[in-house]
């Protein structure tokens, strides 16, 4: 195999698993962020993986065409994640001005609704003349801070433990690093890998889920790499200020006798009076 071209400063290759396809909100950003990139100047291409039901093993994949590429960052992006692709941008301009900023991650709501929160915004009449903007505030959303009680601002990086790999900019040097890390996690491509078109000789299990060794527990396929990553002395942060969408299964609920307990139920006319007496 060919050695990948020398990394150019500013470019991003997008990296999607798909197994399931992609959602409506995935694809429109995809497409505005092909715009965006061109505004900007910026580098931009991707790569997809289907047919892949090992989701470790697909980023692995992944992880390989983008070391084959001359893009600087690495961004995985989920199919079912929504995302402003102008925040996108932005991102990279801020890592590229921080090298601190070694991984960064956006807060992505778990497909989930947090009623409790939906109830208190209606309480407060936060989304008052227009019902649907209560969707703003039922996000669910995993954050594992460094420091639990530490004062974080929201147009800061917050520096995490942790994060989920629904929307996250690797910069090419971690890669690197943790191959040279650890060479126990190079493995031959099988015919799955092969088929894909994105593989060379070789992979590396970077996300190859683990037993964290402090706690006993089974971490992730992304958790696992976040785990390497700090192992290996780089820090992990989440950009609280970028919005993204989640979109999954659903499950709709409910009966005219609730509705009713509203006032709101498309109740059945009355019966017909009685005919008078003859």
């Amino acid at each position: 195999m060919s050695a990948a071209p020398a990394p150019q400063a500013a470019s991003l290759m997008v990296a999607t698993p798909l197994y399931t396809g992609a959602a409506a909100d995935y694809l429109r950003s995809i497409i505005g962020l092909v715009g965006a990139a061109e505004r900007a100047g910026l580098g931009c291409r991707f790569a997809w993986l289907s047919n892949n039901p090992l989701i470790d093993r697909a980023r692995n994949a992944l992880v390989a065409a983008f070391l084959q590429s001359e893009a600087r960052y690495l961004v995985f992006i989920d199919g079912d994640i929504g995302f402003d692709p102008d925040q996108l941008i932005g991102l990279i301009a801020r890592m590229e001005a921080d090298p601190a900023l070694a991984v960064v991650g956006a807060p992505c709501p778990k497909r989930r609704i947090n009623w409790n929160l939906v109830a208190a915004a209606a309480e407060r009449g936060l989304a008052a003349g227009n019902p649907a903007a209560l969707e703003r505030f039922s996000g669910v959303f995993a954050l594992d801070l460094v420091d639990p009680k530490g004062q974080f601002r929201l147009d800061q990086p917050i520096e995490l433990s942790r994060i989920g790999t629904g929307l996250m900019a690797i910069r090419r040097e971690v890669i690197a690093a943790l191959i040279a890390r650890h060479p126990e996690l190079r493995y031959a491509p099988d015919q799955l890998d092969r088929d894909s078109g994105l593989v060379g000789d070789h992979l590396h299990a970077l996300f190859q889920p683990l037993i964290d060794p402090d706690t006993g527990h089974l971490l992730s396929d992304d958790y696992a790499f976040c785990h390497r990553v700090r192992a290996a002395g780089f820090r992990i942060w989440l950009a609280p200020w970028m919005r993204t969408s989640h979109t999954g299964p659903a499950r709709f609920a409910g009966a005219l006798a609730d509705l009713a307990a509203l006032g709101t139920a498309p109740l059945a006319a009355p019966p017909e009076p009685p005919p008078p007496p003859a």
